[in-house]
């Protein structure tokens, strides 16, 4: 056999330290989310202790993936954003320990595919957030069709697990955790058999359908001595304003140009505190925002920048291995078309156009990865920075772009 034809042997990535180490660490996680969350609910599964499956999960707090692994049993292979493997040593003992599965955010990824095969082969169960994103209105949010392909590669029953009052108690826009209930649970197992029989269309609605969650509304007690802290993070459109910054204190949130005040209760309600409301809750407000950015044309915001965000860091980052800081202390401006970055001496070092960028994403609560025509760059700013407005304009442009080109009209997804 030609050597140059033969197959690169797949690498063994369910390991027996695996077991080990979950054993271990399996009380300590435990007695750690019900430090956290005291109002915890986690329903075991006991088929998952036996069998191998893929788990669905609607993705609500930054401990969703211990939730799973308490569920399950025994390790779990977690598909996660290519960032965590970025993180020098951090990032090798992840993957010594429990080996994630990394991903490219939002972007097509045949390698990540490559290794759940080689997972499933090797005896292990998969986890996924179909969203690929943690979400900010405490809506499930939208998630592409090529979950349904790879399950159908796999052939492992589909677990749907279920995240219920998790937005409520940690948002991901928020500071703090809240006191309130929060329970995980798997709702249902569709098995091979089942989807096998269905096209494509009909298994996604099904997977839709299954791990919908709408919290984005008044509902349930979360208890908290700063309900709105930070809430400048999620909303940067005012209802009087426009585009606009927030400052948040306490449980109100104030638009920093009119001074429109809301008040966020327990309850998850919003009390304007103007006497005239347009909406009472986040999920209110945030489609009242994707409204009004679906509203604007990028063209006309090309001139003056929209918003000026200084005192970021800026780093190039090399998939798969590290980040690589490129300069602190920059301001980032943001147009209607581009992203334009200022050095500490106000000259212009870096300027991203939407039409040569592949995507945009937020990570976490305040980091943004741009992928610029083979290069990643990831811009992370301070405990009020918003990074998803750079998302929600960056897809309005490329909508905006696609209709002007004959492209499907009417295209009101933002990236989120």
């Amino acid at each position: 056999m030609d050597p140059k034809k033969e197959k690169t042997p797949a690498r063994q990535w369910v390991l027996k330290r695996h077991s080990i180490i979950y054993k271990l660490a399996y009380p300590v996680i435990k007695a750690l989310c019900r430090i956290l969350y005291p109002g915890l609910e986690i329903v075991p599964f006991p088929e998952g202790r036996t069998g191998q499956y893929i788990y669905l999960y609607n993705h609500q707090t930054p401990l969703d993936q211990f939730f799973i692994s308490i569920i399950n049993g025994k390790p779990v292979y977690h598909i996660a954003t290519e960032d965590i493997m970025s993180n020098g040593w951090v990032s090798r003992l992840l993957a010594w320990t429990v080996a994630p599965i990394p991903i490219l955010k939002q972007m097509k990824d045949t390698r990540a595919v490559k290794n759940c095969i080689t997972v499933v082969k090797q005896g292990g169960s998969i986890a996924v957030a179909p969203e690929g994103n943690r979400t900010f209105s405490g809506r499930t949010t939208n998630f592409n069709i090529g979950i349904v392909k790879l399950i159908k590669l796999l052939k492992l029953p589909a677990a749907i697990l279920r995240i219920e009052g998790g937005y409520g108690v940690e948002p991901r826009w928020a500071g703090n955790r809240r006191r309130g209930k929060i329970k995980a649970y798997v709702s249902e197992v569709i098995t091979p058999e089942e989807y096998s029989a269905m096209d494509a269309e009909e298994f996604f609605a099904r997977l839709k359908t299954a791990l919908w969650v709408d919290e984005s509304g008044p509902g349930g007690e979360y208890l908290s001595k700063a309900p709105a802290e930070y809430l400048e993070r999620l909303f940067y459109v005012c209802p009087d304003c426009g585009f606009s910054g927030f400052e948040s204190k306490g449980d109100t949130v104030s638009c920093c140009r009119c001074g429109r005040s809301f008040r966020y209760t327990e309850h998850k309600e919003l009390i304007d505190l103007s006497g005239k409301p347009v909406f009472d809750s986040i999920g209110g407000w945030y489609d009242y925002q994707e409204a009004f950015v679906n509203s604007t044309d990028p063209e006309d915001n090309t001139d003056r920048p929209l918003f000026r965000d200084a005192g970021l860091a800026l780093y190039t980052v090399r998939l798969y291995d590290r980040k690589v800081p490129a300069a602190d202390g920059v301001t980032a401006l943001l147009f209607g078309d581009r992203i334009e970055i200022e050095g500490a001496d106000g000259e212009t070092i870096e300027t991203i156009l939407f039409d040569e960028t592949d995507t945009i994403t937020v990570l976490g609560k305040k980091k943004l990865n741009i992928y610029n025509g083979g290069r990643v760059i990831q811009i992370a700013g301070g405990d009020r920075f918003n990074a998803l407005k750079y998302v929600n304009l960056y897809y309005r442009f490329k909508n905006a772009q696609a209709e002007k080109n004959g492209g499907t009209e009417g295209v009101k997804f933002l990236g989120l």
